[in-house]
């Protein structure tokens, strides 16, 4: 874990490519403010802070654009259908979530918003965004594997399980060898991962990809907004 920087030159070469719309050197700002932003976090590696670094940036940007053109943004709604146990673990594994993961399960699992727009929308390639996504499914794994023994086809499987760790393991053993079961359990941890994203109820403000833009003030800053 460390403080250090993301690289400017990389946040706003992608900004300018991302967001024509917007004046360079406004772009410049929000890169320095999003690079200040997570280097007061502390994230694991470099690519952590990179990552997080460009959603930050997405954040900014629309935050820019949303009083200007709302239409701009991308719109997207709930489709939440969790039980309660979901709902109960989604709710544990909002805590564990890094902001980024937190979006990403936002638009992916709950809002069912296709991969490559909500990569576009996050300011992401396709690759960063299925980093984040497997992340968080990793996270909602951990969480759900002790809640699920009693839904695998061969329960005796854990009677030797004489602890929670144990009873984890012997599930994982199980789900290794049998599809059916990994299924179901991989459906499960998507659904948690669904709850947890429901939760961002006050979704911020994100640019839509594939928009052609016109000319417009924002403040001083002439902008090309969305047609």
């Amino acid at each position: 874990m460390s403080n250090r920087k993301p690289d400017l030159a990389a946040l706003g070469e992608r900004a300018r490519s991302r967001y024509p719309q917007l004046d360079p050197e406004l772009l410049d700002r929000l890169a320095a403010t999003a690079s200040e932003s997570v280097a007061e976090r502390q994230l694991p590696d470099d690519r952590a802070r990179q990552i997080a670094a460009h959603v930050t940036l997405a954040q900014l940007v629309g935050s820019h654009l949303a009083d200007a053109e709302s239409e701009s943004l991308l719109q997207s709604a709930s489709a939440r259908t969790g039980d309660h146990t979901e709902r109960a673990l989604g709710e544990h594994l909002h805590a564990w979530l890094e902001p980024e993961e937190l979006l990403v399960a936002a638009l992916r699992a709950d809002r069912l918003v296709e991969r490559r727009a909500a990569a576009a929308a996050l300011n992401l390639t396709v690759d960063e965004l299925s980093e984040l996504e497997l992340s968080a499914r990793a996270k909602a794994s951990d969480m759900t594997v002790a809640y699920h023994a009693e839904l695998i086809c061969e329960p005796a499987a854990l009677s030797a399980a004489d602890s929670p760790s144990a009873a984890s393991a012997a599930v994982r053993a199980h789900l290794a060898t049998c599809r059916s079961c990994r299924r179901e359990f991989d459906e499960r941890v998507w659904s948690v991962v669904a709850e947890a994203g429901a939760l961002v109820r006050q979704m911020p403000p994100l640019v839509a990809a594939g928009r052609r833009s016109r000319p417009v003030r924002v403040g001083r800053r002439l902008v090309r907004l969305p047609a």
